[in-house]
C-alpha cells in the first residue's frame, strides 16, 4: 500500500543554523484547545507573565489566563535562546526566534566553540522537553517557519502576533472546541 507523500515544510538547501529571524508557528495534534483556560478570562491589560522578568517584553496579552499545560509551555518557550517574541494561543503558538551564531571557523579550539544552533534542534527540543513534563505529546507532527527577510516583514509579523488572541475568531487556525 502506497503512503501518502508528505510536503516539505523545510526550504530545500537552506542552512537553518544562519544566522536570522524565524516566525514559527507549531500547532496542536488535531487542534486541541490545550493552552488557554477558557473559565479564567483576564483584563485587557494583564500579563500572563510569571516565569522570567523580562517576559513582559516579549510576550502577548491574553484575553484568558493559560490553562496548566499553557503554563509549561511558556515555561519552555522562554527558555529558548534568540526569543523575541511569541504568543500562545488555544492550540497554537507563534514564535519569532533569532539565530546568532557567533562561531568563526578556524577560529580556536573546536571544543572552545559554542555549539551551532539550528532552528529545527530548537524547535524539537522544545517540543520534547514539553512532552517529557506532560507525559504526552500535544504537538502535531511538523511545525511552520518563515524565513524573515527585512525589517519590514518583522515589524508586520511581530504586529500579527500582537493582535493575533484579539483577532482569534478569524484566525485561519480557529476552531471551535
Amino acid at each position: 500500500m502506497d503512503r501518502p507523500v508528505r510536503k516539505e515544510h523545510r526550504l530545500t538547501g537552506y542552512d537553518y543554523s544562519r544566522n536570522g529571524a524565524y516566525f514559527i508557528t507549531i500547532c496542536t495534534k488535531d487542534k486541541q484547545h490545550y493552552f488557554w483556560d477558557y473559565s479564567k478570562p483576564v483584563g485587557g491589560d494583564a500579563h500572563i507573565a510569571p516565569f522570567v522578568d523580562n517576559i513582559n517584553d516579549i510576550s502577548t496579552l491574553l484575553p484568558f489566563e493559560l490553562s496548566e499545560i499553557g503554563q509549561i509551555v511558556q515555561k519552555y518557550i522562554v527558555s529558548i535562546d534568540g526569543i523575541i517574541k511569541y504568543v500562545i494561543m488555544p492550540n497554537h503558538v507563534h514564535i519569532i526566534l533569532k539565530i546568532e551564531n557567533d562561531y568563526v571557523p578556524n577560529s580556536g579550539a573546536m571544543w572552545a566553540s559554542p555549539p551551532t544552533q539550528s532552528l529545527p534542534k530548537l524547535i524539537r527540543s522544545f517540543k520534547i522537553l514539553v512532552t517529557k513534563e506532560l507525559g504526552f505529546s500535544p504537538w502535531q507532527r511538523n511545525y511552520y517557519d518563515h524565513i524573515i527577510r527585512s525589517d519590514r516583514e518583522l515589524s508586520d509579523i511581530w504586529n500579527y502576533i500582537e493582535n493575533n488572541p484579539i483577532n482569534w475568531e478569524n484566525d485561519e487556525l480557529f476552531c471551535k472546541e
